[in-house]
């Protein structure tokens, strides 16, 4: 089964990889085939946009 796994060296810490287990589920589970999705990652790591004097020149402007 393909699948996406978490991975911190991957690009956005996601990999789609190949080999997964079946599901085996409970009773009162149910499996659900999935034929699309979309994953959005806005960013690999923490981040801040400081404003103001002491700003670091990154090109963002308050009000951009």
């Amino acid at each position: 089964m393909r699948g996406f796994i978490t991975d911190s060296t991957a690009c956005g810490r996601l990999r789609l990889t190949d080999g997964l287990p079946e599901p085996d589920p409970a009773a009162d589970e149910v499996v659900v085939e999935v034929r699309a999705h979309a994953v959005s990652v806005l960013a690999a790591e923490p981040f801040a946009v400081i404003f103001g004097p002491s700003a670091p020149d990154n090109g963002l402007r308050k009000g951009d």
